[in-house]
């Protein structure tokens, strides 16, 4: 595929040759506009496949490439002439359809540096255009790629990071989240702002479940390491303060019974609504210190391996 930024226009390349319907966020009504079916199909290979499908009479020739036959006037048709945008977010794509044209990009001035990033990097991944956009990504990100507060809390930004291949930052950002993400007891994940996670959020192929893996498995180590010193003290015939017990030592396992009881750790199942560092502040600094050298590679082996499959 040709390079991005070259500009399609040339003797041979009919301009505004297509058609594409979009939804105009200003108006909520469907727009037509024209686009260029080269700077199309130079820019991602889905637009190239919707214009020249497979099964159809004609195959996509670029106009730079040796394959039309010099001096020909002739460039074959797309087999549709209409591409359907109506779904997709109007500012992202305008961005990218600038940059197929080889124009300056425009943004759009409603949206967040956040929301933007979040939209184009959707789109890349949609329509397999992630070189087209990856080389300006950070200009019109700028506080995105400082890595500000507010992209390091938010869902999407594992979508921006994973897309635009920011190990550093997909990285943090999944820190955070597998440390703050909750599950009420109906099921419905609420994200770092306790808000209901919303249905229509994209992000990268199961890293939900990744995530929730690993809580899973990280909450199961607090728990065995707290019940495996709870079970010293209610085993007949332990040894505490060198002196043989008959019975569990009683003050200790009330200790223990007090500090499971709040965040409800006796619920079995995956009932585990709390985050992950209150359970580990609801069990004693003894065992916290245990359970510490635990953490680093729980996560960094356990999670990253799994969740890092698209960033190189």
């Amino acid at each position: 595929m040709a390079s991005a930024s070259t500009n399609p226009t040339s003797s041979q390349t009919p301009q505004g040759d297509i058609t594409f319907t979009y939804t105009d966020p200003v108006r909520s009504a469907i727009v037509t506009d024209t686009a260029s079916s080269v700077a199309l199909c130079r820019a991602s290979p889905v637009w190239r496949n919707f214009l020249y499908p497979p099964w159809g009479s004609t195959r996509f020739i670029d106009p730079g490439s040796d394959t039309l036959p010099q001096g020909s006037p002739q460039y074959p048709s797309p087999s549709f002439q209409t591409i359907e945008f109506t779904e997709d977010s109007y500012p992202a794509l305008k961005i990218l359809l600038d940059i197929a044209h080889g124009k300056r990009p425009t943004q759009h001035p409603a949206e967040t540096p956040s929301a933007r990033s979040y939209h184009v990097a959707v789109l890349c991944d949609r329509y397999d255009c992630v070189e087209l956009a990856k080389p300006i990504w950070r200009g019109f990100s700028k506080p995105v790629a400082g890595r500000s507060l507010e992209y390091c809390w938010k869902l999407e930004s594992l979508m921006i990071a994973s897309v635009f291949g920011d190990e550093a930052a997909f990285k943090m950002v999944a820190n955070r989240v597998a440390s703050s993400l909750r599950v009420t007891k109906s099921g419905a994940l609420l994200d770092t702002h306790r808000k209901v996670v919303s249905p229509d959020l994209v992000l990268p192929l199961g890293i939900l479940e990744h995530i929730l893996k690993g809580r899973l498995r990280a909450t199961g180590i607090f728990l065995e390491i707290a019940y495996n010193n709870l079970d010293i003290y209610t085993s007949p015939g332990c040894d505490v303060c060198g002196k043989p017990q008959t019975a569990p030592y009683r003050g200790v396992y009330a200790d223990f019974m007090k500090k499971f009881k709040t965040p409800r750790l006796w619920v079995s199942g995956q009932r585990w609504a709390q985050k992950i560092m209150k359970v580990a502040c609801s069990i004693s600094s003894r065992i916290l210190r245990d359970v510490g050298l635990h953490m680093k590679s729980l996560f960094q082996n356990t999670l990253w391996g799994n969740l890092v499959h698209r960033v190189p």
